[in-house]
């Protein structure tokens, strides 16, 4: 569309505009340059070409001009004779939106100068900008409900579950949080243990219970075949562990000759360390039995605390088992 006022008699400028073909394309670049060539009319090198997105600033004053003109918003050629080449450069990056919009930029070319501008002639060209300049969003991070978002800087970030690398032009999917939020539940190591010991339990003991009757000697026989044919004497185990434990072998002997033959006394020189789990006496059942299972349990790689829980279960159904 052109807009022109009547000239003093001499010829019209004809210019060329090399981006007219642009017209409804689709843009993406930080700026445009419009470029193109006096072809003929300007007699006297006066011929002007004028660029900016508003219509208005082509019309605005000269101070509101340069403030443009520093924005890369507004621009204006030197003065022009025929043949003669312009290009003008805009800045389009404020323009890009998270939303895709359209963009007028406008041209404006005349001979002479203000307020004698003659023979003014304005065209347009309308330029299509995609959202974020054509970065297009993963679509799995757009179904996971993400979005592209524009910050203080008026830059496009990604905004959701997904992450987005300007940069590599990487997208990353969400960690999975199942593994976490079991963690993050926090089940804590030594109540799974003991939660494990429990149950362990209460299947032997029930196992136990539906074996005994006419099966009262095979309760305890199992158990010989996983001591073995060599195990150790009561009074040898409980001094072979009171040792391990610290106390010197003549004490931990004393102790256990003592202890085994049902005696209170304690080592003369008892370590720091709290007392054994398994020199513990309970009635019920017989305590070489319980010692019997108790190193059993503790040379599988159980810990005191469970060994000496399993050992009493054991030594207690073996009891019942002899009745």
């Amino acid at each position: 569309m052109l807009f022109r006022s009547n000239g003093f008699g001499d010829e019209a400028p004809d210019v060329q505009w090399d981006n007219a073909n642009m017209d409804g394309t689709q843009f993406v670049d930080d700026t445009i340059t419009l470029s193109g060539k006096v072809l003929s009319g300007s007699e006297t090198g006066e011929v002007y070409v004028e660029a900016a997105f508003f219509l208005d600033n082509l019309s605005a004053s000269a101070a509101i001009k340069y403030q443009l003109g520093q924005q890369d918003l507004w621009k204006k050629s030197d003065n022009l004779s025929d043949g003669e080449n312009f290009e003008l450069t805009l800045d389009m990056s404020s323009f890009y939106t998270n939303e895709p919009v359209t963009r007028t930029v406008f041209l404006k070319y005349y001979e002479g100068t203000y307020p004698n501008e003659r023979w003014v002639t304005i065209k347009w060209i309308e330029l299509d900008l995609p959202a974020c300049q054509g970065l297009e969003a993963n679509p799995q991070a757009l179904e996971a409900g993400g979005e592209f978002v524009i910050d203080s800087n008026g830059d496009c970030q990604w905004n959701g579950a997904w992450s987005y690398d300007p940069v590599t032009g990487e997208w990353t999917e969400p960690q999975s949080t199942e593994g976490g939020d079991a963690a993050a539940g926090g089940l804590d190591p030594m109540m799974l243990i003991i939660g494990g010991a429990v149950l362990v339990i209460i299947i032997v003991a029930s196992l136990m219970f539906m074996r005994r009757g006419d099966e009262k000697d095979d309760a305890f026989a199992g158990m010989e075949g996983a001591f073995g044919a060599d195990a150790l004497d009561p009074t040898e185990q409980y001094v072979q562990q009171l040792i391990a434990q610290g106390y010197p072998e003549e004490t931990a002997r004393a102790f256990a000759a003592q202890y085994v033959g049902g005696g209170a006394a304690q080592p003369a020189a008892q370590p720091a360390a709290a007392q054994p789990a398994a020199a513990q006496p309970a009635a019920g059942y017989d305590q070489a039995v319980y010692e019997q299972y108790y190193q059993q349990f503790m040379s599988q790689g159980y810990d005191a605390a469970t060994a000496a829980a399993y050992a009493q279960q054991y030594a207690v159904q073996y009891a019942q088992s002899q009745q």
